[in-house]
């Protein structure tokens, strides 16, 4: 029987460890301009769109503090390309590389700027354009992303005795999402 600290076990191992992985070996491997094509087009218009009329909505029947209205854009603009993106591009669609624009764009633009608002407006302590700037960089999938990049942009490729670990590691992220998710619904 599987409890729920396992499921949360399982998360973190997928999400802080197997998903970086995941995306360096993937992105790493990707011609870039492939990655940035018309799904970037396709990613942008999903959220802005939601978030605008969230926010024009907001605006004129909910008056509501920003902290409330970053929230709020958050929960209308905001999808889990990590632990559900992953898995469903890569098992429906064929290609976890398809999700690359999605999670760049919630991880290094919507994530910054909605905790720049909300330390801003809620923190109470002065602002940090070090803190802001360097929060992206605090997040493994980010960086195992903007790693994957690095590789693909410059055309490097990294030394068997590092790129096996990490292809196997990666090899775990979407089978290991499925079963939390899983578990969590059984739970």
């Amino acid at each position: 029987m599987v409890d729920l600290t396992a499921q949360r076990l399982l998360s973190r191992l997928a999400f802080f460890v197997a998903s970086p992985a995941l995306m360096v070996v993937l992105v790493g491997r990707t011609d870039v301009s492939g990655v940035f094509s018309g799904t970037v087009i396709a990613t942008v218009a999903g959220v802005v769109v939601p978030v605008t009329a969230y926010l024009v909505l907001a605006r004129l029947f909910w008056p509501r503090p920003w902290s409330e209205r970053v929230i709020g854009s958050l929960c209308a603009g905001y999808v889990n390309a990590g632990n559900l993106g992953l898995p469903i591009a890569a098992y429906v669609l064929g290609d976890a590389t398809l999700i690359v624009p999605t999670l760049l764009l919630q991880l290094v633009v919507l994530q910054p700027v909605s905790l720049a608002i909300l330390d801003l407006t809620t923190s109470g302590r002065a602002f940090s354009w070090r803190r802001t700037l360097s929060q992206p960089l605090r997040n493994m999938m980010t960086l195992g992303t903007l790693f994957g990049l690095t590789l693909s942009v410059t055309g490097w490729e990294l030394p068997r005795a590092v790129h096996a670990p990490l292809e196997l590691l990666g090899g775990m992220a979407v089978p290991s999402m499925l079963l939390a998710y899983g578990i969590a619904l059984r739970l």
